[in-house]
């Protein structure tokens, strides 16, 4: 089982391209994951998936770069260890963003309880829930109301 990074740059060259990242696991199985780290491509050492050795950058913003795409395997490795074949793509996404934003697992948790329990909720409770729902989608996170 391994895990890379990579790049893909279009035929024209953009300003930034987003690291990806490749599990595979034999022939039969490969998953891709699109990450937040954005690099310049003329900046990116394929071979080392990292930020090349020789370009003008600040130490400490390439150590931080360098570890991040480290780390992002790591947990990519790990989420697929414990999860095994049955991972999807969508699957790795979510388990990655649970790791990443812990704060949105508890609300959406919170929310899809809710949902389950809409049943039983008069019409001034299904507004506060509304409320709520409209908070997570545009990125507002309420821990109590």
């Amino acid at each position: 089982m391994t895990v890379t990074a990579f790049i893909r740059v279009k035929k024209y060259k953009s300003k930034t391209a987003n690291v990806r990242f490749r599990l595979r696991d034999g022939r039969d199985f490969q998953l891709y994951y699109k990450s937040e780290f954005s690099v310049i491509p003329d900046k990116w050492d394929e071979n080392q998936q990292k930020i090349k050795a020789r370009c003008i950058i600040d130490e400490s913003e390439r150590v931080a770069f360098d570890d991040g795409i480290n780390e992002r395997k790591s947990l990519i490795k790990s989420i697929y260890l414990s999860a095994g074949k049955k991972l999807t793509k969508e699957s790795l996404k979510c388990e990655i963003d649970k790791v990443l934003y812990p704060k949105n697992k508890l609300l959406a948790n919170e929310v899809k309880h809710m949902l389950d329990q809409i049943d039983k909720l008069n019409m001034e409770q299904i507004n506060v829930l509304l409320d709520k729902v409209l908070l997570v989608k545009n990125g507002y996170f309420a821990t109590n109301t």
